[in-house]
């Protein structure tokens, strides 16, 4: 590192140009901190890393509060609230309506206490691979498929309700009736001998979110399509319109053989 030179101290009406007494801490040399947007002062090298790390800070909050902080608004102005009202209630979690000290005391507590409720990690460690041995011959495989037509229930309308039903057998021997794959479930299906053979149905999440990861029946996915169910899978999960999806006498046809 290098190291900066000095003369003897001197007085602020002394001082050569550019150098001026530092606006933050009035006890060191400084220059005008021309990186800081809007700022005119002088600030001396301790002064300007930390009103950086300001305004790092300031923007870092902007940045990650404006969408919650517009989705929140968006959310209770459709519910009926006036804008008047969402200030309000910023302004009573800022405590705005207190006279300054106060207002300061109880921010820096509020900021204190998220602080210790919401912890930040140690350290992030990279996670090792999360690695998988499937075997496809060993997995619940779909032996039958049908179509079923009935009544939803009353709470989702009571209108009828269509699709697809599907018979598994596990490699214990035992089996699962009325297996349904909706389609809002995220599906990968892959061909292991090509696309007109048999495929293998991994389950990967829900409406896009791998959070979700709940079996389709009460054993765990992947399951193992054969041949000639793959069509009828792929209609159930939505990879064709009504009019398209096979019928029931062809899923019997087909099961049977």
């Amino acid at each position: 590192m290098t190291k900066p030179h000095y003369t003897a101290a001197v007085t602020d009406r002394e001082a050569p140009a550019p150098w001026g007494e530092c606006q933050g801490c009035g006890a060191a040399a400084a220059l005008p901190a021309s990186m800081l947007p809007g700022r005119t002062f002088n600030y001396c090298p301790a002064c300007t890393a930390l009103e950086l790390l300001r305004a790092a800070a300031t923007q870092a909050l902007s940045d990650m509060l404006a969408p919650h902080l517009g989705a929140w608004g968006n959310f209770w102005a459709a519910s009926g609230l006036s804008l008047d009202d969402l200030q309000g209630i910023t302004g009573q979690l800022s405590a705005s309506w207190a006279d300054e000290e106060y207002s300061t005391r109880y921010q820096t507590a509020a900021i204190y206490r998220a602080m210790r409720a919401h912890p930040a990690p140690l350290n992030v460690e990279r996670a090792a691979p999360d690695r998988r041995e499937v075997n496809a011959l060993t997995l619940p495989r779909v032996t039958a498929a049908y179509r079923y037509d009935r009544a939803a229930p009353a709470a989702q309308g009571g209108g009828p309700e269509r699709g697809w039903a599907f018979t598994l057998t596990y490699p214990d021997g035992s089996t699962d009736e009325g297996v349904t794959l909706p389609p809002g479930r995220d599906v990968l299906l892959t061909y292991p001998s090509g696309p007109q053979g048999d495929a293998v149905l991994y389950y990967t999440g829900i409406h896009g979110s791998t959070a979700d990861r709940r079996p389709i029946s009460r054993g765990d996915v992947p399951l193992y399509v054969p041949a000639q169910f793959v069509k009828y899978a792929r209609a159930s999960l939505g990879y064709w319109g009504e009019a398209q999806a096979p019928t029931a006498q062809a899923a019997a046809a087909e099961g049977a053989q």
